[in-house]
């Protein structure tokens, strides 16, 4: 049998646990990707998607940055220089004190359209306005599509958010 040829990977393996598994090197990087699955057929169904991801250049490498981290990068080098200094301080802080306490120590690539839609929903039982509840849907929304923009997100998982209706006011009640 003669070798692989490059980025062809190791071939499969079977661990001790009786778990498969298969080691790809990413082309372009120094980085190896491990594909595991039960059986030997679904781990080559895996690693079959996976080579069209790569080369189609649909495969994302998921990052592990926590929701804070790219909010706060995002507000200071993206919307800082885009806003005028009211706007950047009230976006700051929706960002500190809307966004950021509930997503605490979450992973913002791995953030889904449930958990903004339970954001939203746990603002609008906490009494707040609508107001405050919009701000903070945009400035989550304005976060993931820049990810989208730089081709770290293929979705955004705002899109769809059902935000509460907004409370119609000065109605006498008879």
């Amino acid at each position: 049998m003669g070798k692989r040829s490059d980025g062809e990977g190791t071939a499969p393996k079977q661990r001790k646990d009786g778990m498969w598994y298969r080691a790809i090197r990413i082309e372009g990087t120094n980085k190896r990707k491990y594909l595991y699955a039960k059986t030997k057929a679904e781990l080559d169904k895996r690693y079959k998607e996976f080579t069209r991801q790569l080369a189609s250049g649909t495969y994302l490498e998921i990052k592990k940055q926590t929701v804070e981290d790219y909010m706060l990068d995002w507000l200071t080098t993206y919307k800082k220089i885009e806003l005028k200094p009211k706007s950047y301080d009230t976006l700051e802080s929706t960002i500190n004190y809307q966004i950021l306490p509930h997503f605490k120590g979450l992973q913002f690539f791995a953030v889904s359209h449930d958990d903004v839609q339970r954001f939203i929903n746990k603002l609008d039982e906490e009494g707040r306005s609508y107001s405050v509840i919009r701000k903070a849907y945009l400035a989550l929304n304005g976060a993931f599509k820049y990810a989208m923009m730089k081709d770290q997100i293929l979705k955004n998982p705002c899109f769809g958010v059902k935000l509460p209706k907004k409370a119609a006011k000065n109605i006498k009640a008879i």
